[in-house]
């Protein structure tokens, strides 16, 4: 008696539908290491995710081209990194060459901000690099 009920179209689509809900919402969600924070813009707002964020550290990564629920997320590290510049040939203020190795250490405090000036980490890195370059030329005509 039950199983005709069972094989009867009206019940295998709504659990097929259930079933590939259920299968995408595994597929997109995403937790958000404890070391970064993860910027996810939507289509009316810019929302931080990550440890220790209002928001949480759980969100659902649905493909950009998905209508109203796309987004686009950015990646940044909230821990301690470092950056080196080595062999950086340099001139003193009397224009003798020296070589020198530099390492910085940074730390984004305000990943909100970070994230509507650098699309990915690889181009924050660049622009610090150029700040330490630029450090190291303030050095060397002092």
């Amino acid at each position: 008696m039950l199983l005709p009920i069972l094989a009867s179209p009206i019940f295998i689509m709504p659990m097929l539908v259930l079933g590939l809900i259920v299968i995408l919402a595994i597929m997109f969600r995403r937790v958000v290491k404890t070391n970064m924070v993860h910027i996810v813009q939507s289509r009316r707002k810019t929302t931080p995710f990550g440890s220790g964020q209002k928001s949480g550290n759980v969100y659902y990564r649905w493909p950009a081209w998905v209508p109203f629920f796309g987004i686009t997320v950015i990646e940044l590290p909230v821990s301690n990194f470092d950056l080196s510049l080595e062999s950086y040939e340099a001139y003193d203020k009397d224009r003798v060459p020296f070589v020198v190795d530099v390492v910085a250490f940074f730390r984004i405090n305000d990943t909100a901000r970070a994230a509507q000036r650098v699309e990915n980490v690889h181009e924050l890195e660049n622009q610090l690099l150029q700040i330490i370059q630029g450090a190291v030329g303030l050095l060397k005509k002092s």
